[in-house]
């Protein structure tokens, strides 16, 4: 006889089948559709492996997030949020929730190309995100802080300056148990300021990507 599997083995193989998949597309493939595959993966654990489980509603709660993904690929990023229920808290669907934290990138040691500047950013964050049914929502974000470059291309000189950039983003977010989420998103960052004399040569629009969050309510 087949023993079937028990509800917690029913997460952890499924969310090793996550893993697993996001390594292999982020070895094989462009990341530039990364969100919207770990997005799609979710969704189908929730329908599979997590159908037995009651309906887990989000407790009326701040929570803590922590970006899974960047530290690693592309690398040299760290994206801590602190998230505040503000709207419809205690229910699932269109609650909305203040976001606020701490973003750092380091990531032109693993990016950047040699004859690029060495870029390195730390700032706080401050947004909304609204979700809309099902684990659906929107997420607009301002990060904003202290930017410095090293052998910037035009003069060489360094530089240093305040900035600001919008991020937004699409994603889907599950309930792992009463205390704990997981969410994936796909988005692009838009230029919003710089305070320095080359500021006119940033990037406006920088290209979607893709992330993986671990959020646990207080």
């Amino acid at each position: 006889m087949v023993k079937s599997l028990s509800l917690e083995d029913k997460r952890t193989t499924s969310l090793a089948a996550i893993v697993g998949a996001t390594m292999t597309w982020t070895q094989t493939f462009s990341p530039k559709y990364l969100g919207l595959v770990l997005s799609a993966l979710l969704a189908a654990w929730s329908n599979t492996a997590l159908a037995e489980e009651p309906e887990l509603l989000p407790p009326d709660k701040p929570a803590f997030e922590v970006n899974l993904l960047w530290p690693i690929f592309p690398g040299g990023i760290t994206d801590l949020k602190l998230m505040w229920p503000i709207l419809n808290g205690k229910q699932e669907d269109f609650r909305g929730e203040l976001v606020t934290g701490i973003h750092s990138d380091f990531g032109w040691r693993f990016v950047r190309k040699d004859d690029a500047g060495k870029v390195a950013f730390l700032g706080a964050k401050l947004g909304y995100k609204q979700f809309f049914v099902y684990g659906l929502h929107a997420e607009a974000v301002v990060n904003f802080g202290w930017r410095h470059e090293e052998n910037n291309p035009w003069d060489g000189d360094p530089i240093d300056s305040f900035q600001g950039r919008l991020w937004t983003f699409v994603g889907y977010q599950h309930q792992l148990s009463k205390q704990a989420y997981l969410n994936a998103r796909y988005g692009f960052g838009l230029h919003l300021f710089r305070t320095d004399r080359h500021a006119d040569k940033e990037r406006i629009v920088v290209p979607a990507s893709g992330d993986l969050n671990l959020g646990f309510y207080f």
